[in-house]
């Protein structure tokens, strides 16, 4: 992702990274071993995101290695599901925010009180 893009929220970086994610489908390993997602640069990229978020407050300290496997798991999981169906812009968008509402509800700093 370029740098300009490094002063959004985390929402509009997470749905950006997603999306593009999505655009070209190979950034994700598609091996079966049990890490796949620990040295793929969409694994890199999540990571320094969730980090960056942490520090901001924006996001609960957890370890961001396990937050940026659920993150990627959510959009390979979207992969499957859009690569059956014809892709419409709109649909994808949709899909993709909702998918990165439900991971921020899952980790956002606001949870924890």
């Amino acid at each position: 992702m370029p740098l300009r893009y490094s002063g959004l929220p985390v929402r509009r970086r997470l749905i950006r990274m997603m999306l593009a994610l999505q655009k070209c489908g190979d950034a994700m390993g598609r091996d079966d071993s049990r890490n796949r997602y620990s040295f793929t640069p969409a694994a890199d990229y999540a990571r320094s995101v969730i980090d960056t978020a942490m520090l901001r407050g924006e996001l609960r300290c957890r370890p961001s290695g396990e937050m940026a496997r659920d993150y990627l798991a959510q959009a390979e999981a979207l992969m499957k599901v859009m690569n059956g169906t014809h892709q419409h812009k709109p649909h994808l968008r949709k899909e993709v925010r909702r998918r990165t509402a439900d991971f921020l509800r899952r980790y956002a700093a606001a949870a924890e009180a």
